[in-house]
Parts: C-alpha cells; structure tokens; sequence
C-alpha cells in the first residue's frame, strides 16, 4: 500500500455522541477490502493505535453485509470497490442499519468517480490509500475515536463541489450550491461554517439569497 505524508484536518462533528466500545473496551474492527494485502496492512496500522483491538478482515462486500447484520462492531472500515456488491450501495445499507459504529471509507484514487455519492451518508472519516502517510491514518482512527470527522482536503472537493442535479439550482452561484449540499445533508449553520471554512454570518446570507432565489419553485424551504 503506497502512503504519501499529508496535513491532517479537523472537520466538524457529524454526531455529537460517540458510544463506549461494545465488547468491555475492547474495540471491535470490521475491515472490508476486495484486496487482502491491502485489508491485512489497514489491519497492522489499525492495531499500532489499538493493539488489543479484535480485527477481522472480509473481502466480499456482500459477506460483510450480512457479517454486520450479526455481529456488533465499533469501527467499520469500508472500500468501494466489490465484485459482487457496488460500494456506494453497500455504504447506504451499513447507514440504514442504523449501527453504533464509526464508519470510515478507505479510498483509493479508482474511487473518485464514487465518491461525490457519499455527500450526504454519516460516514467519519474518508481515507485516501494514495495520499495519506501511515501516521495520517493513525491520526485520522483517533479523531473518530473522539468524535470528530477526518476527510483529506482534496477528497473533500469531492463532496461539496460537485455540478448542480436540478435545473432549479442553475440560478445558484457555486458558493450558495456548495451551502445548499450541505445544509441538505442535514447539518445546522454552525457545523455549515465550520466545513466550509466560513463564517455563521455568511452561511445565513447564503442561506438567505438561496431562499430568495428559489422563491416560488417547490423547494422546501431549509
């Protein structure tokens, strides 16, 4: 697994709570990757940050699935890539489970095409393979285990940047739709702000002029 060092950032918290471990403090890790050498090298650096940690390894989307509809884990570390199950599908199924987990997507640059798909799912962190060093990813396994969002900056454009869908949008500036997507995934200005690199002065206004602008379509208002 090739690693490259980068700056680690804080994002805002998706949740406000993060449950206690559910085996008597022993951390339970399901870590699903179509390529196991790349599996078992998540599963080293997984275990230098928690060495009593219990880790297992699938590498059939489907298995993992149907593993998480049995078992209790508290990290669920997903790939996107199956051949028997497309990864954004298998993303949306582990968020309806509606799990106390902490889900974080391990991503590789074949990825990118799927990843404006997740903009609206609950996930912790996004790891990129390609970019993140060894030490980024054990940072980023500790700020979800407090509680905070990591994302790589440049995976993050990815998410937030995206062309409008709806033609009701196109009357929008890039800044109101970067706004709009968010908020609409279900954050309050506070959390907007602080993802965005904004003020909560100016996520109002945005959210202002956006409502202006919609005005009389059938856009619920936000």
């Amino acid at each position: 697994m090739e690693l490259m060092p980068m700056v680690s950032q804080r994002l805002s918290k998706f949740t406000s709570h993060q449950p206690p471990f559910a085996h008597a403090g022993v951390p339970r890790f399901l870590i699903t990757k179509q390529d196991r050498i790349n599996a078992e090298a998540i599963q080293w650096i997984c275990t230098q940050v928690f060495p009593a940690g219990d880790m297992k390894i699938c590498t059939s989307g489907m298995d993992a699935g149907a593993l998480l509809q049995r078992e209790p884990f508290d990290f669920i570390l997903l790939g996107l890539n199956f051949p028997d199950i497309d990864g954004l599908k298998l993303v949306q199924q582990v968020c309806k489970l509606r799990l106390n987990s902490r889900l974080i997507v391990v991503a590789e640059r074949r990825d990118e095409p799927l990843l404006s798909g997740l903009h609206s799912a609950p996930v912790n962190a996004i790891i990129d393979l390609a970019a993140d060093s060894t030490n980024d990813f054990k940072q980023a396994l500790r700020l979800v285990h407090a509680g905070e969002v990591y994302i790589r900056p440049t995976l993050r454009s990815l998410l937030v940047e995206r062309n409008p869908v709806h033609d009701v949008r196109q009357e929008l500036s890039r800044a109101e739709i970067r706004v709009l997507r968010v908020i609409g995934a279900g954050h309050d200005n506070q959390e907007a702000a602080r993802f965005l690199g904004l003020s909560e002065a100016t996520i109002q206004t945005h959210r202002r002029n956006i409502m202006r602008k919609l005005k009389g379509t059938n856009t619920v208002s936000f």
